[in-house]
């Protein structure tokens, strides 16, 4: 992925880039996150450090960072804006508008702040967001597709090999892509979080 823009969601809160910043410098940051840092680095990331974290995965996709101090107090969330934000309000405004960039095979990231501090009482699998969070600005990225992408595809097509993709990110986004390099339209996505959790179901 490479970092397209970043666009602020209304008069974002004060230290929102340098929350960014913290954010995408996350020890376990992804290669997305990685590609925000190239424009939000450490310059970006002043003042105090994060009292507590939660790092990314691909299980619940989101990060935060809580700050008591610094120019940017409070939590701050990076994640999927379907995953982050409610679905009422100014939150519905801005899912809508990243399932509109998914769609045009674009990806999306939204930081979110709220004033609360993260939740007491998750686990490292399964932590809690934390209330009240409001979008501060959305940041959109571009796949990188392999020139030889569309000729691989086509050369698995012609000798009948049904291809599957498996991959993290929004359906839009995936289906969108995919459809970019040759695979049919009819192409079909699950959200895998959709997908019962007994395996035998």
């Amino acid at each position: 992925s490479t970092l397209h823009r970043v666009e602020p969601v209304d008069r974002p809160a004060e230290g929102w880039q340098s929350a960014l910043a913290w954010l995408a410098a996350d020890p376990a940051a992804n290669a997305t996150a990685k590609a925000i840092g190239e424009r939000f680095g450490a310059t970006e990331a002043r003042g105090a450090a994060p009292d507590a974290i939660v790092p990314f995965s691909s299980r619940h996709k989101w990060s935060a960072a809580e700050f008591t101090a610094g120019v940017s107090p409070g939590t701050w969330v990076l994640g999927g804006a379907d995953v982050v934000l409610p679905d009422t309000g100014v939150g519905a405004t801005v899912r809508s508008d990243a399932a509109a960039l998914a769609a045009s095979g674009e990806r999306t990231l939204v930081l979110a702040h709220s004033a609360e501090r993260i939740p007491l009482g998750g686990t490292p699998h399964s932590p809690r967001l934390p209330a009240g969070l409001t979008p501060v600005a959305v940041v959109v990225l571009r796949e990188r597709v392999r020139d030889d992408a569309a000729r691989t595809l086509d050369y698995f097509a012609q000798e009948g090999v049904e291809v599957c993709i498996m991959s993290g990110d929004e359906t839009g986004t995936v289906a969108a892509v995919a459809h970019a390099v040759g695979l049919p339209a009819t192409l079909a996505c699950i959200d895998a979080r959709t997908l019962p959790s007994d395996p035998g179901a």
